[in-house]
């Protein structure tokens, strides 16, 4: 079973992004090492819309705290996705998104964070694909995407949720 030993911000290879600077993460299993991987935003591709991002409500890393789509000038709220498929928040890495808290996943169900967990399925995605869906990686999840509740993307009042991909409109991208 793989642990995480520890995770180190390297000063030495920060980049600076388009909506700041990202820090490298690294991590070590007890198989050998992971390689670099950089905390990036994730930003909602929908036309003629304001810049929003997939945050932390709150900016609170905690148990059960909701997804939202927020301001992209906050710096601290950035993913960075594992060889596992799960995504650590920037805010505390040992918290991943999730897709609901538990029974059937279904259209609606609301995203949160909780302790990163590399068996829990509802933590495990994929993407963005080339047109930018995020979706669960499970088989028996598959067809289920990362998404805005609502029309348009409103900045700090709509929470992310998961949809079927099939009737998905937004897609993903990161800096």
């Amino acid at each position: 079973m793989r642990k995480l030993f520890a995770t180190a911000l390297l000063a030495l290879t920060a980049q600076r992004g388009v909506n700041g600077w990202k820090a490298l993460r690294y991590t070590q299993e007890e198989e050998g090492e992971r390689e670099l991987q950089a905390y990036s935003q994730l930003y909602a591709d929908y036309p003629d819309s304001v810049a929003a991002c997939l945050i932390v409500k709150d900016s609170n890393a905690r148990d059960d705290q909701p997804l939202v789509l927020g301001d992209c000038d906050i710096t601290n709220q950035a993913w960075s996705l594992d060889d596992d498929g799960l995504y650590h928040t920037k805010l505390d890495s040992d918290y991943c998104m999730q897709a609901g808290r538990g029974g059937e996943i279904k259209d609606g169900v609301k995203m949160r964070i909780f302790k990163c967990d590399k068996d829990e399925k509802r933590q495990q995605f994929k993407g963005p694909e080339s047109i930018g869906r995020i979706k669960l990686k499970d088989q028996d999840y598959d067809d289920f995407c990362i998404e805005f509740r609502g029309v348009t993307p409103n900045v700090n009042v709509d929470p992310i949720i998961v949809k079927t991909c099939d009737h998905a409109v937004a897609g993903w991208s990161q800096d």
